[in-house]
């Protein structure tokens, strides 16, 4: 199957007195129908590979492509939409001209246009401010305008800056649920965000850059590895006198940590055996914000 999103030795260069790299030998392979989270610290080369992505900046080296379509060209950027971490609605139009104006953009008209409009105001809970002028929108609102914009058409890619800003916790949460609907359906997407929690719940890949490398990328279940396993005790439970080997007590001696699934089955079983109620037993995984702390300069 073609990749969704190709790039070998992606480089570019800022100006100045010498050579210095912004994005450096960036070689990434997204598979179709893949949420990937890009992850970096800020001025690690997030946005400046989006934008290079989409063709808004140049390629210095190296080669990229969507879909097999070689970047930058204008067959690269069909079924590609694409959300800016700072995006601008001209003030004076309101929300439902907004979303006709692109709409026609994206080749839309008659009721067909009315339909996708009216669907992506609802959607967004813009529907009572159709009629308002977007220079009185709210940040939250500006910013669910234009997810309804960016989704107003289907897409086969989503390149997402910073989708949650201003959004409040149920406004992420329901952006959340539809991005995870479109993956369902097979939709590939591609998202930065600093709600690291939203991240982790919606991506199955993740690419890790820093200072404009890319140092770590794949499946999640590679990132983001086991620890181990973790079993945690009621108050005052009694444990075992001794435990499988690769088993750990906490201080307090309310948990017991497992290397692997094995250690973890056998001190269940003793416990048990022990007569000690058991609150939670389940694997830990490494978190993204652990997985940047490692890779962090």
């Amino acid at each position: 199957m073609t990749l969704a999103i190709e790039t070998a030795g992606l480089s570019r260069y800022r100006r100045g007195r010498g050579p210095e790299h912004v994005l450096s030998e960036v070689s990434l392979a997204v598979p179709q129908g893949a949420c990937v989270g890009l992850l970096g610290a800020n001025g690690a080369g997030k946005s400046t590979l989006i934008k290079m992505l989409l063709g808004l900046a140049p390629i210095g080296e190296g080669t990229a492509q969507l879909f097999g379509r070689p970047v930058p060209t204008m067959a690269s950027r069909e079924g590609v939409g694409y959300l800016p971490e700072h995006a601008s609605p001209l003030p004076h139009l309101t929300g439902r001209e907004h979303l006709e104006l692109f709409g026609q953009l994206a080749g839309l008209a008659g009721t067909a246009l009315d339909a996708a409009v009216a669907r992506g105001l609802a959607d967004a809970g813009l529907a009572p401010f159709a009629g308002v002028a977007t220079g009185r929108y709210s940040k939250g609102m500006l910013q669910k305008l234009e997810l309804a914009r960016v989704m107003l058409t289907p897409s086969r890619l989503l390149v997402l800056d910073e989708p949650m800003t201003g959004l409040d916790a149920t406004g992420q949460l329901d952006l959340e649920e539809r991005l995870a609907g479109l993956v369902r359906e097979g939709v590939t997407i591609l998202v930065t965000s600093h709600a690291l929690h939203v991240l982790e719940h919606l991506c199955d890949h993740f690419a890790l850059l820093r200072r404009g490398r890319l140092v770590r990328s794949g499946p999640r279940r590679e990132i983001l590895k086991s620890e181990g396993f973790r079993i945690a005790l009621a108050p005052g439970q009694p444990l075992p006198a001794e435990l499988p080997a690769g088993v750990e007590r906490s201080a307090d001696g309310r948990a017991l940590t497992c290397a692997d699934r094995a250690a973890a089955d056998a001190a269940l079983a003793r416990v048990v055996a022990a007569g000690a109620a058991v609150e939670s037993f389940g694997e830990v995984i490494r978190g993204i914000d652990q997985l940047l702390r490692e890779v962090a300069d």
